[in-house]
């Protein structure tokens, strides 16, 4: 699946575009909370130095419901297994604390699981107040 890619010769800029994947489309359908939001800027993630605020939310709106472990997120998000973006996403919620691990004493072990905070639960529902 890659992205079609539009170049203009005259200009400094091309047009991208992106195809959803077919099981983030089902997720949606399935969870009538979720919310598709246009993208305002670049989010090339950590390449760039920007960290993605819509991951994020996705990794927040998902553990609202249960626990998960990083490649249970992975899964849901659609890949079959950890990547970059979201290790070094995880990473960053852990230290706002607004995700913690279900095995502080052990944030290597491999049964580690991440559950949402009560700063995270009401950041979540700040935002959500918000966006209505």
């Amino acid at each position: 699946m890659f992205p079609n890619v539009l170049t203009v010769r005259r200009h400094s800029y091309f047009l991208t575009t992106l195809k959803i994947r077919p099981q983030y489309i089902k997720q949606l359908k399935e969870n009538k909370e979720a919310v598709i939001q246009p993208k305002s800027q670049i989010e090339s993630g950590v390449e760039s130095g920007v960290e993605s605020e819509p991951l994020r939310i996705q990794i927040l709106h998902l553990l609202k419901e249960r626990e998960h472990s990083k490649k249970e997120m992975a899964i849901s998000f659609g890949h079959k297994k950890t990547y970059r973006h979201l290790d070094e996403t995880v990473r960053s919620l852990v230290e706002a604390q607004m995700i913690a691990y279900t095995i502080p004493d052990k944030p290597q072990s491999r049964v580690q699981e991440y559950r949402l905070t009560d700063k995270g639960r009401k950041w979540l529902e700040a935002l959500y107040r918000v966006k209505k």
